[in-house]
């Protein structure tokens, strides 16, 4: 159940110490109270890192000259957030009544406007001057409320790298129960007679390889070089008529002819 604090921050330093003494010089007689409430928790897996804490800063005056003040801040802790509320009261104050504090230890606070704001406090005569005091101690709450931002972060980051952690988990589980449902499932179909063959998991991209036709390789040439050579053999001289007798030819002309195929090769055509 979230917790609720009012206080008056007498007890705290840094910003909440500051702001009460320029409460005092500006004429306000009751003070600063700090109304703080823890926040809840947010619950879900939309919930983003806050502050834990709450704190509203009010300023009340009896005088008709100064009005009422009210600003709210957050933070880690109540401390950090009553430091963040009396910082941003700080800043109003001096937005409000900026010739006032110009005459008071409080002039170190720059007015935004110009070069000439950043810095109007030049020179001190000792180191005791009320305006170096005051500038120290708001040196150091800056580097407080620094820290106390750090550490907010830094619980953001656990809470989220908590929640991505549980995440791997219930991805891993989830991945582990799927295998056993494939498992008993390949039972199954072993026990029905068909075969089950584990799937191959794809490492890599698969590479698809495709025959190509080389261009590198001369096309043959197929072409017919046979030819054919006809040798004539020299006609004999007809032989002298002998008288035989009859019935027997003495014709003795011969005329022979002799086919020969060749199949030269390219070199010789």
């Amino acid at each position: 159940m979230a917790g609720s604090i009012n206080r008056r921050g007498l007890d705290l330093t840094g910003f909440v110490l500051e702001l009460r003494g320029m409460c005092v010089v500006l004429g306000y007689p009751h003070g600063v109270d700090y109304q703080g409430k823890q926040l809840p928790e947010q619950e879900g897996d939309d919930a983003e890192p806050h502050a834990a804490w709450e704190v509203t800063a009010v300023i009340l005056t009896g005088s008709p000259e100064r009005t009422s003040l009210a600003v709210t801040a957050g933070g880690d802790s109540f401390s950090a957030a009553c430091q963040n509320a009396a910082l941003l009261a700080i800043g109003t104050l001096h937005q409000r009544y900026p010739d006032e504090l110009q005459h008071s230890p409080y002039r170190y606070h720059p007015r935004r406007g110009g070069a000439r704001d950043y810095a109007t406090f030049r020179d001190a005569s000792s180191e005791d001057d009320a305006t170096i005091m005051h500038l120290a101690r708001m040196v150091e709450a800056y580097d407080a409320a620094r820290m106390d931002f750090h550490q907010m972060v830094r619980r953001g980051l656990v809470e989220n790298n908590m929640k991505i952690l549980e995440l791997r988990q219930e991805n891993l589980q989830l991945k582990k129960d799927l295998d056993v449902v494939e498992a008993q499932l390949c039972q199954l179909k072993i026990a029905q007679g068909e075969v089950c063959r584990p799937k191959r998991r794809r490492v890599c991209r698969s590479l698809k390889i495709t025959a190509r036709k080389s261009t590198s390789r001369p096309e043959l040439v197929r072409q017919s070089l046979a030819w054919t050579c006809f040798v004539e053999t020299p006609r004999a001289e007809p032989a002298p008529v002998v008288p035989q007798e009859d019935g027997v030819s003495g014709v003795g002309s011969t005329e022979d002819a002799l086919l020969l195929t060749f199949r030269p090769g390219p070199l010789q055509k």
